[in-house]
């Protein structure tokens, strides 16, 4: 796939600033990996919600110890020009952390951004000639369910994403509240809650973003960041022929390749620039996601699935079998993982609704039993689940050698349930609105699964 990249003025921005960073010594030392809390992991929850929501869930997560809390952003949102960028918008992720910080005590707490795609043409971008496309034109059913989401299919939209993702990471990680950023969300899902991105495309997206990061002056670091998460992609694809891919594996694959060779572009004929290039390469994450199986969708809540199941008696009943079917999931990913890269689970949790029930359930008690959280079976086993998460990542991290010596941070759905609805990912949340015993309002009630979090995590 040979298009113009429109590359002319970087190229001789970077071929100015090559030299400096080799010389500055732009990668900080690889050091050895020490523990976080009681995992060897980054851990925390991704939080996206109304304002009130996010600050009641940053505040949740900040006291259970969380060092991270995932959230979108809006590459429109910050680059408002061709060359015009909105730092009120970062300004306003600043705020956000410090504010938990200080509600929740947790001085350690900081923001892995998601950085995701415009949800609609954005004029100034077309006329830039970003030439903004969406899958929804693409893809061979042009009905098929999504909210809008247009990527950047020339190579001077492409380096624009990547040169505001690298501003982005930069003026995040010099606020002191981050180390990370992530490329647009489950770009690999054709039927997910937003349109699918080509992986060449977003490959060379994701590239431009590495190499600029480094023109930026970031320190790249391949062991503890400042770093970019690259990926997303969710595990469960699975059985689809978008561009030719029938496993999130092949996805990725192809995703990462186009990375790598972006990168190996950008620095070609820059003095020390193929052996810097390559040591780029080692520094960005990939990033993936994994749910356990759920054993199926109800319309409404509480509803029956045909075969007289509710969800919460079917799939993923234990914490073992819901980390087992995690693991599981990545590992055809982890196996095409190149260059001893880290890598991160950015999206995973397992519900408390579920229920070893087998009876017929009504309807009414079944909402009870949700709006109490999910009943004694179903909190045990969330909590089970991370448990086993923690204490299974560990061992392999320290027994299991590559890859799993090389996992860096745990994201979980949700520190908290904001209705008993939701349908897949209800009751995802370690806490739940009320007024039980110990948990008095306005505070949500602690799920065991929070305590689990706090005392491992």
């Amino acid at each position: 796939m040979d298009r113009d990249r429109g590359i002319l003025n970087p190229r001789k921005v970077r071929l100015l600033l090559a030299p400096v960073l080799v010389v500055l010594g732009l990668l900080a030392s690889d050091a050895s990996a020490g523990t976080i809390g009681n995992a060897y992991f980054h851990h925390g929850f991704h939080q996206d919600g109304s304002s009130a929501e996010n600050a009641m869930g940053d505040m949740l997560a900040g006291q259970l110890g969380a060092d991270t809390i995932r959230i979108h952003a809006y590459w429109d949102l910050y680059q408002t020009g061709p060359a015009e960028y909105n730092n009120g918008y970062l300004g306003g992720i600043v705020s956000r952390v410090v504010n938990a910080r200080n509600s929740s005590g947790n001085q350690s707490l900081k923001v892995l951004v998601n950085f995701d795609l415009p949800l609609s043409e954005v004029g100034w971008m077309q006329k830039a000639g970003y030439s903004l496309l969406t899958t929804k034109s693409t893809y061979e059913n042009p009905e098929h369910p999504g909210i809008r989401r247009y990527y950047p299919s020339s190579g001077a939209g492409e380096e624009a994403y990547g040169h505001a993702m690298a501003k982005a990471l930069k003026y995040l990680h010099d606020a002191g509240v981050s180390d990370f950023i992530e490329t647009p969300n489950e770009p690999n899902l054709t039927h997910g809650p937003s349109d699918a991105v080509p992986a060449a495309w977003l490959g060379q997206m994701a590239g431009d973003a590495v190499s600029w990061a480094a023109v930026e002056n970031l320190q790249m670091n391949n062991n503890s960041g400042p770093a970019i998460l690259i990926g997303s992609v969710s595990a469960g694809q699975q059985g689809t022929e978008f561009y030719g891919f029938s496993t999130a594996a092949e996805y990725f694959g192809t995703l990462q390749w186009w990375t790598d060779y972006t990168i190996e572009q950008w620095w070609a004929n820059v003095p020390n620039g193929p052996s810097y290039a390559v040591t780029l390469m080692g520094t960005w994450r990939p990033s993936f996601h994994a749910y356990p199986k759920n054993g199926g969708n109800e319309e409404t809540p509480c509803q029956r699935l045909p075969s007289g199941d509710l969800q919460d008696q079917r799939g993923d009943k234990t914490g073992k079998d819901a980390y087992s079917t995690v693991q599981n999931a990545v590992i055809p990913m982890l196996n095409l993982i190149t260059r001893s890269k880290k890598w991160w689970i950015t999206e995973t949790g397992m519900t408390s609704y579920k229920t070893s029930f087998a009876g017929a359930e009504t309807w009414a008690d079944c909402v009870k039993r949700r709006e109490n959280g999910g009943n004694t079976y179903g909190k045990t086993q969330q909590a089970e689940f991370y448990g086993e998460f923690v204490y299974l990542q560990n061992w392999q991290f320290l027994h299991s050698g590559y890859p799993w010596n090389r996992f860096e941070g745990a994201i979980f759905f949700l520190p908290q349930d904001v209705n008993i609805s939701g349908r897949q990912f209800a009751g995802y949340g370690v806490h739940w609105p009320g007024a039980a015993p110990n948990c008095g309002l306005p505070y949500p009630c602690r799920k065991p699964a929070a305590y689990k979090f706090e005392q491992y995590y």
